[in-house]
């Protein structure tokens, strides 16, 4: 079985896309110049200047570009605009639609994976948890939600029709065993998972929640994972992670025989101004290091 493969999200240049020191056209090109990197992942949200209508001979310059550079899009990503209105967040019908037209998007691109935060839900969803903003308190009930799975059977005909498969993220504060109790009613082959290790961060990071996760819920995860964010923040003079058991985890997704992406993700640009071309250098060569 083929082993883990390696990406770079361009959420890693956000220090360098926000004050615009370069343009996503030099973020993609530096990108190609990593060694061992194949593909790219790309959140629509943040990666596209027109968003949330972005022209599609922008979509096209931009796939065009990826392909002329011999990389390839190992994931597309979308945040869920459900709060867009003032006086109601959306309804599950309209969560379900704005889930198809994600994926339409990710097969646009190219890409036959698609990463969105989080399962649709319902605002009673989130009232049992607690405050509305609370998702670390929200998420039980989120992800137990019946008529959320069942939402979730309607976009299966969409996954279908264009080849793709949906992946949720773990976050950090999010606790792994919820996520793993949302598999078991879910159909396995288009709904999985994309694990975040800031989920299994075993110190504080510097702005993110702690990990809840243990190695063996890790493990457990892997067979529905069908996407890894290898999330970093700052490195030692060792070159590690040192908030985040990067060995064990990418060990684990090897001897696995996980064969996705594993996407470097250089987050500490959020506190401190990298230069994230060597950061992103740095989280690459911490993924090969244990590869």
């Amino acid at each position: 079985m083929a082993g883990p493969r390696i990406c770079v999200t361009l959420h890693s240049y956000g220090g360098e896309l926000i004050p615009r020191r370069m343009t996503r056209e030099e973020v993609l090109k530096d990108i190609s110049e990593i060694d061992g990197v194949e593909a790219i992942e790309l959140i629509a949200n943040m990666h596209f200047s027109e968003w949330p209508n972005p022209r599609i001979m922008t979509w096209k310059h931009y796939k065009k570009l990826i392909n002329d550079l011999g990389l390839k899009v190992g994931c597309y990503s979308e945040y869920m605009d459900t709060e867009i209105l003032a006086f109601r967040s959306a309804t599950l019908d309209e969560q379900v639609e704005m889930i198809q037209e994600c994926i339409a998007r990710a097969h646009l691109m190219g890409a036959d994976v698609l990463r969105i935060e989080q399962p649709p839900r319902s605002r009673d969803d989130f009232m049992r948890g607690g405050d509305e903003s609370d998702w670390h308190g929200a998420g039980p009930y989120v992800l137990s939600s019946q008529v959320g799975r069942q939402t979730l059977e309607r976009i299966v005909p969409t996954c279908e029709e264009y080849g793709v498969r949906v992946c949720f993220e773990m976050h950090a504060p999010t606790n792994p065993k919820w996520y793993l109790d949302f598999m078991k009613h879910v159909d396995k082959k288009w709904i999985g998972l994309c694990p975040d290790f800031s989920t299994w961060a075993t110190k504080q990071p510097a702005y993110s929640g702690w990990g809840w996760g243990t190695l063996e819920d890790f493990r457990q995860c892997i067979p529905y994972s069908f996407h890894v964010h290898a999330k970093c923040l700052s490195f030692d003079e060792k070159g590690e992670e040192p908030a985040i058991p990067f060995g064990p985890l990418i060990t684990a997704l090897k001897e696995a025989g996980y064969p996705g992406y594993i996407s470097a993700e250089f987050a500490g640009w959020y506190v401190v101004d990298y230069d994230c071309r060597k950061t992103t250098r740095s989280a690459v060569a911490l993924i090969k290091k244990y590869l």
